[in-house]
């Protein structure tokens, strides 16, 4: 039985206190990407890590690492799936915003958290860089991103909750060391599988754009990784609440990498114009692309279970050698940034069993799953844990 290994930050090794995540994370009420990794790890530790002298069963099973260092350069870790202009923009963007000083930065594209302070001394804070304006549609030709940082991010970005903040450059170098990693563990063939807790989501970041929530597409880059250390046929399956448009925009003509996601229907939900059941690929990708997308309240019983098993099937008949899961924890039926809208209704018991059919009906092909959302900090510890638990003994399964 080959250990299932979880990777993650070195940092997050020793676990961030709530309070130090709950400050790193103030700016927006609903999302917690910090908080989130860390309660998954301190979960997954609680619940497998014990024995470390290795007489526990749980802990010869379930690894934590993390890699020793950050990558170099994100622009040329997620080269194969974004433009390297943007991939600049999100290395360099944090800088250039500070460079411009107080009396050159446009209220405008404040972060709408923050206020600016009547007293000039607390005036001096940088707050985190949204935009103030979009661009059009990509085809036109008459529109390119500028010099400015607050018109490259109106180019780049697709809504006003995804800022640019100080220590983006930094997690998103950690967040591509830790989906490397994961990735190497499959491709080594040291592991069948591997849990990326990364800080930052990925599945809404296109080629040229990124928002959501989302910067670089983890989920993206390692289905172009895989292919590129031998697996020709790559399967992307995402079972986040809200459709992934980024993977499905990366693909969508593209016929080696099958994206499947179940989602609910963007009729009632965000992304809004992209996951619907007829958008199903282009050209020679034609049929690459399966959107499940599910109404408002399903349960795990009434409709989620069956569209899960379908995409496992879909999966296998395509072929795929390698295997990418998109985990979104927001399905779960308290997920109060789901709920607030339209929400699923799957229950805590629901996780070992989703995951439990990914493992034991896709072929236990080599499977990476990648740190998506989920914003109720008080079950996003256990859906994971369980979900890991499941595919692991589904993978074992005879």
């Amino acid at each position: 039985m080959k250990t299932f290994y979880v990777i993650s930050h070195p940092q997050s090794s020793s676990i961030l206190t709530d309070e130090d995540a709950k400050e790193a994370d103030g700016s927006d009420d609903y999302n917690r990407p910090r908080q989130r990794q860390s309660i998954i790890l301190s979960t997954l530790r609680r619940k497998y890590m014990r024995g470390t002298d290795g007489d526990d069963a749980s802990s010869r099973s379930f690894c934590i690492q993390s890699p020793t260092c950050k990558v170099e350069s994100i622009v040329e870790t997620y080269s194969s799936v974004h433009c390297s202009e943007m991939l600049k923009f999100l290395r360099d963007s944090w800088e250039s915003w500070v460079t411009l000083g107080p009396e050159g930065r446009d209220p405008g594209s404040f972060h709408p958290s923050f206020f600016v302070a009547e007293d000039k001394n607390l005036q001096s804070t940088v707050p985190p860089l949204v935009p103030s304006q979009v661009a059009l549609h990509r085809d036109f030709k008459s529109q390119r991103a500028g010099n400015n940082v607050m018109g490259q991010i109106g180019y780049y970005c697709t809504d006003l909750l995804t800022p640019i903040v100080s220590t983006l450059r930094e997690e998103m170098e950690w967040d591509a060391a830790v989906v490397r990693m994961a990735l190497d563990k499959l491709i080594s063939e040291e592991s069948n599988g591997s849990y990326a807790v990364t800080i930052h989501p990925g599945h809404h970041a296109s080629y040229e754009s990124f928002g959501g929530y989302c910067y670089v597409n983890h989920a993206a880059m390692s289905a172009r990784y895989l292919q590129q250390h031998g697996h020709a046929k790559v399967a992307v399956l995402d079972v986040d609440y809200h459709a992934g448009n980024g993977t499905i925009s990366t693909f969508y003509s593209d016929p080696s990498v099958l994206v499947i996601s179940i989602h609910c229907d963007p009729d009632y939900e965000y992304p809004f114009n992209s996951g619907f059941a007829d958008q199903t690929g282009s050209g020679d990708g034609e049929g690459a692309t399966l959107n499940i997308p599910l109404p408002p309240g399903v349960t795990f019983d009434n409709a989620y279970r069956e569209a899960l098993v379908n995409a496992v099937h879909t999966i296998t008949e395509f072929g795929a050698s390698a295997m990418v899961v998109s985990l979104g924890l927001d399905t779960h039926g308290e997920d109060e940034i789901a709920t607030r809208r339209a929400g699923f209704k799957l229950k805590n018991e629901d996780y070992w069993i989703m995951g439990n059919i990914i493992g034991k009906d896709n072929g236990k092909i080599p499977t990476i799953f990648i740190q998506e959302g989920g914003y109720n900090m008080d079950v996003v510890g256990e859906a994971a844990c369980d979900v890991i638990a499941g595919f692991h003994s589904g993978q074992c399964d005879d």
